[in-house]
């Protein structure tokens, strides 16, 4: 046995793992096969009592993002992230902190941050919970295409806001 990180003994293991990227899914597949779609950019794999009725089962790799924006204004604008990869947003929950503070954001994907293609994912996310927060899971579009960026625009603040903390999940 090897020492690891810290005088850890550690072990090295070696794996080897295919992955089908393709359009299509791949033809008569065996139980455990991967299939990255390039339609969809989901990976899933095969799964099955036996190979001849199984389905391909999204591996539902759970991803975030998170920001926090401090003593923020109406005319915030932060970009959350970019995705080169189709996702579906699954939760969107917010947090603020201050005195009788509230919030008012609509979150927005698009390709580009001009406003030519932006598609709304949530209008009007109002938060006021300082403690567990809002946790919005109903969403007019989470559905972000391949390429695109995911931001928010604060719209609203009242009361003394000293922080915005917001964390997007999805899939």
């Amino acid at each position: 046995m090897n020492a690891g990180l810290f005088g850890v003994p550690s072990k090295l293991l070696t794996f080897k793992v295919t992955v089908a990227n393709s359009s299509n899914a791949p033809v008569a597949p065996k139980v455990g096969d991967l299939w990255h779609s390039l339609t969809t950019g989901k990976l899933q794999v095969w799964t099955s009592n036996n190979d001849a009725n199984g389905a391909w089962t999204n591996t539902s790799i759970t991803a975030s993002k998170s920001a926090s924006i401090f003593e923020p204004v109406n005319t915030d604008k932060p970009t959350l992230c970019y995705t080169n990869s189709a996702v579906t947003i699954a939760e969107i929950r917010t947090v603020v902190r201050g005195t009788s503070p509230s919030v008012t954001a609509t979150y927005y994907w698009g390709a580009d941050r001009t406003g030519a293609s932006n598609t709304t994912i949530q209008a009007t996310i109002v938060t006021t919970n300082t403690t567990s927060g809002n946790i919005q899971t109903s969403f007019s579009n989470s559905t972000p295409a391949a390429n695109s960026f995911l931001w928010f625009d604060i719209t609203a603040v009242s009361g003394t806001v000293t922080e915005y903390h917001v964390t997007v999940r999805f899939t």
